[in-house]
C-alpha cells in the first residue's frame, strides 16, 4: 500500500476553512489510486512520522516550507513539493526547469513577468508580489522590474521579457498552461513556476555545497487508465535540479536526474 504524506503550513496566504486547490487536487489524485494520504502542518511532522509504522512513500510540501521539511526529515526520505507535482502535470518540466536555471543570469534591465491565474487581494505575505521579488532582489544583488498579470490576461509581446515566472496554474488545464508556455518559448523567452523559483534562489543561498533531491509524478503515467499501485509506484521520478538531464533504471523505478552544484 501507498503512502503519502502532505505537509500544508497553515500561514496567513491559506485561505479560511479550506486547502488551496494544488493540495486538493494532489490529496484527490493519491486517493483515486486508492493510496493513502495523510495531511500534517510543518511542525507536526516528527510526530506525524513516529505514529507510522512505516515511514510515508513520499513527502509532498509547499515549496515555501521545503527547507524546513528537510532539516526535520530523515536524509532518507523522499520528498517533492506541490510546484514540483504541477510543473509536470499541467506543463512541461523540462522547460520550466530552463527557465528556474537563467535566473542567475538575469541583470536590471531584464524584465521579468510573474503570472498568476487566481485573483486575490494581496496580503504582506503574497508570495507573487512580496515573497519572490524580495527573494529574487536578495539573491540578484538589486531590484528587479517586475510586471503581473492575473486572470486570463496574458501579454502578446512577450519578447520584452527575460523571464516568465508562472503559478503552478491549478487554475488551468494542462491544455492551457502547454499554450502559454509554448507563446513563451517561440518569443524567445525563458519560463519556470512559482516553486522552481524558490527553490532555486533558497539552494543557491545555502553555505555548503549541497543536493537537492525531488520526486514528482509522470504525467502520462499517472492518468493511465489502467494504472494499478504498482504502476503508481513506479511513476515516482527522482530529480535532482540541474541543467544536465539523464535517465538510468534503478529497481525498478525510472529515474530521471538532473545535477546542479551549488
Amino acid at each position: 500500500m501507498i503512502l503519502m504524506c502532505f505537509v500544508t503550513p497553515i500561514d496567513d496566504e491559506a485561505p479560511k476553512g479550506r486547502l488551496i486547490t494544488p493540495q486538493v487536487q494532489s490529496i484527490r489524485a493519491i486517493l483515486d489510486k486508492n493510496a493513502i494520504a495523510i495531511t500534517a502542518q510543518t511542525n507536526k511532522i516528527p510526530h506525524t512520522l513516529d505514529s507510522l509504522k512505516t515511514p510515508p512513500d513520499l513527502v509532498i510540501c509547499d515549496s515555501q516550507c521545503l527547507e524546513e521539511c528537510l532539516q526535520i526529515l530523515p536524509k532518507t526520505q523522499k520528498i517533492t513539493t506541490f510546484s514540483m507535482i504541477f510543473a509536470e502535470f499541467k506543463g512541461d518540466f523540462t522547460e520550466l526547469l530552463n527557465g528556474a536555471n537563467i535566473i542567475s543570469s538575469l541583470r536590471k534591465n531584464d524584465e521579468i513577468l510573474i503570472s498568476e491565474v487566481c485573483s486575490h487581494n494581496a496580503k504582506d505575505s503574497d508570495i507573487a508580489r512580496v515573497k519572490i521579488p524580495k527573494m529574487l532582489e536578495k539573491f540578484l544583488g538589486f531590484k528587479p522590474k517586475i510586471s503581473y498579470c492575473v486572470g486570463n490576461d496574458f501579454p502578446d509581446n512577450l519578447k520584452i521579457f527575460k523571464l516568465v515566472i508562472h503559478c503552478g496554474a491549478c487554475m488551468l488545464n494542462r491544455k492551457a498552461m502547454i499554450s502559454r508556455i509554448k507563446n513563451v518559448k517561440d518569443a524567445g523567452v525563458a519560463i519556470t513556476n512559482y516553486g522552481m523559483t524558490i527553490q532555486f534562489v533558497k539552494m543557491s543561498w545555502s553555505a555548503q555545497k549541497r543536493h537537492f533531491f525531488a520526486f514528482y509524478f509522470s504525467y502520462s503515467s499517472f492518468h493511465s487508465s489502467n494504472l494499478d499501485i504498482t504502476e503508481f509506484t513506479s511513476s515516482l521520478l527522482l530529480v535532482r535540479i540541474s541543467s544536465g538531464v539523464k535517465s538510468v533504471k534503478l529497481s525498478a523505478i525510472s529515474f530521471v536526474i538532473f545535477t546542479l552544484d551549488f
